[in-house]
């Protein structure tokens, strides 16, 4: 009898473990996203490629999945990083969402995507023409 309780006592420790290692990578995720974001207001460093790419190279959005966290929070894998409602990251927010579509906000602009769906957003500012006598 005192061998069945020892096993299932080992068997809760065992769906624990398996939960604890399902749910770290989300929290790690999560936990490099603030310090890169801190990091990027330091003001010795030198400007990052997509800072000063930002301006010749279009913005894509690429909505891959929506799932739900081990928490009970829903996540959207946008350009292969997991983002919650009203998160941000680079130029990126996510404003609401659901299993078949979700709200972004890029550049001003607020779109309804569905998921496995990729936006490419150009700058369509206008350049100066100069014409040559």
């Amino acid at each position: 009898m005192k061998k069945n309780t020892v096993r299932k006592q080992n068997s809760r420790f065992e769906g624990r473990l398996v939960a604890g290692l399902v749910a770290w990578p989300l929290a790690f995720a999560t936990m490099t996203g603030v310090v890169v974001q801190a990091s990027e207001h330091n003001s010795d460093m030198k400007p990052s490629v997509s800072d000063t790419s930002a301006a010749t190279t279009p913005l894509v959005i690429q909505i891959e999945s929506v799932v739900m966290g081990t928490d009970g929070q829903m996540r959207v894998r946008v350009n292969g990083q997991y983002l919650t409602r009203h998160s941000e990251r680079d130029g990126i927010r996510v404003l609401d969402m659901n299993y078949d579509q979700v709200q972004v906000q890029a550049q001003g602009q607020t779109f309804w995507l569905k998921p496995h769906h990729t936006l490419t957003l150009e700058n369509l500012e206008p350049t100066e023409n100069k014409v040559e006598n």
